[in-house]
This record gives C-alpha cells, structure tokens and sequence, in this order.
C-alpha cells in the first residue's frame, strides 16, 4: 500500500499538478492579452464561468471524469514534451552554467559548485577504476582518455547505492512541466491575439519570456540532477568496501553473516 501511495504520490507532483497549471497560465495569458488589445477581461471571466456552468448541466459526475482524463492525458502528453525539450539535452554532466555559486571547504576556501562537482566526479572515477569488486561496472569510457559523464554514473551508481533519489526527479519533472506550461501559454497567445498585437515589439516581447521560461526550466533541472549527482558521489566515496560488496551481492553477504553468526554461537556453545 505504501509503495501505491508513493506511486500516486509522484505522477501527482512530476505530472498532474504541473499540468494543472498549464490551464491557469493559459487563463493568465488569456486575461492579459485581451486587456492590452481592447477586450474586457471580467467579459472573457463572465463568459468561460458561464461556458463552464452550461456544460457541466445535466451530465454530472461524466463532466468530471473527462476533466480528470483530459488532465491526465495532458500530463503525459506534457512528460513526453518535458523528455525532448529537457531531460535529452542532459545525457552529460551536470555542470551549472555558471560559475558564480560557490561552496566553502574545510580549510575556509571558496570552491564553486561546478569545481566541486568535477572534484567528486573525478574521485568516483578514481574509485570505480581501482575497486575490484567494481570491475564489472567499469563503463568503457574509462578504458579511454574521455571521462564518463554524470548521467552514465548515475546510471552506474544507482545499482549500488538504494539511496532514494527519486524526489529530485519529481522536482525536476515538475520544473521542467511548468516550464512548459508557460511557454505553451505564450504561443496560444500569439495564435489567439496574434493579430491584435500590431506592435512588432510586443511579439517580440512574448517570444524573449518564452526562452525566458525555457532558459529558467533548463537551469532548474540542471540544479536538480547536480544535487543528485552530489549526493550519490558522496554516499558513494564514503561507502566502506564492505557495504559495497554487500550491496553487490545481497543475498550471498546475508547468507555468509548468517552462517557465521551460527558458527560462533556454536563455537561458544561448546566452550561452555
């Protein structure tokens, strides 16, 4: 029941609420645009509330069901944009854009958060390289001068350390979703008001917000997958060889542990 609740739980933070607001930033646009182009926008109010009462008239909880499919079908509809505008372009490292954020080290040193990053990439490579019990898991890139990126030692990583991550990926998703909502807002704008706008400069303006969202939605994520990456580097290099190798072969480990906790039990029964 809790892993149904946590199920739930994510589709509605990474997909059905940010679709959600897709239909408010819609709204948003809407109301603004018909206020720079001459509409009142209590008229536009007054006509969707009256276009929303007369269909939900007589058919009851069938209106409600086709919202809820409507919403839902939009949220993948949504997830699917969010993978090509997004999640394909940062197969790679995780690097900020700039190098402006900065974190402190021991020694009271300012490092930036992307120096930081590439330190601990570099360690965990490192690490992957000379761990035994890691052979396996050695991607090809470390056979040659190119360095794995932080995507594929996500990948690596993640079928180690059960760390659970997946709250950054909800946010991510979330971000990204929302991104996307605006920028879908703005375009109905222009195919809706496009003719109204006679200022060329007010048609730009919209198109600079909409790479606006885009840029501020790639940052976000970028933020997102940079935190992660952080953390599994972490947890990672400051994992015991002996939890590694437990984690490697669970059911093997438990069942050596077993043994042994049987052995000595049995070693002191026969001392006493």
């Amino acid at each position: 029941m809790e892993k149904v609740l946590q199920t739930v739980e994510g589709l509605i933070r990474r997909s059905i609420g940010p679709s959600v607001t897709l239909f408010v930033l819609v709204g948003l646009v809407d109301l603004l645009l018909a206020e720079l182009t001459g509409t009142q926008a209590t008229e536009r109010i007054k006509a969707g509330l009256q276009l929303l009462k007369e269909g939900l008239d007589g058919t009851g909880n069938i209106s409600f069901a086709g919202v809820a499919i409507i919403i839902i079908g939009m949220s993948y509809g949504l997830a699917m944009v969010q993978e090509v505008v997004f999640d394909n372009w940062l197969r790679k490292n995780f690097d900020p854009w700039t190098r402006r954020w900065k974190v402190s080290t021991k020694d009271g040193a300012a490092i930036t958060e992307g120096q930081a990053l590439e330190s601990l990439r570099q360690a965990v490579v490192k690490r992957l390289d000379e761990e035994p019990l890691l052979e396996r898991l050695r991607p090809s890139e470390l056979e040659s001068e190119s360095e794995p990126s932080d995507y594929l030692l996500y990948e690596i990583l993640g079928g180690i350390d059960p760390t659970d991550t997946r709250h950054y990926v909800d946010s991510a998703k979330s971000l990204g979703i929302t991104s996307i909502s605006l920028m879908l807002a703005l375009l109905y704008g222009l195919l809706v008001y496009g003719s109204h706008l006679h200022l060329p400069a007010q048609i730009v303006l919209f198109l600079a917000v909409a790479f606006g969202a885009w840029f501020i939605g790639s940052t976000a994520i970028r933020a997102q997958f940079r935190a992660r990456a952080i953390r599994l580097y972490v947890n990672f290099l400051a994992m015991p060889t002996d939890r590694i190798t437990y984690l490697l072969n669970p059911e093997r480990e438990a069942a050596a542990a077993k043994f042994e906790a049987k052995k000595n039990t049995v070693d002191q029964d026969g001392k006493s």
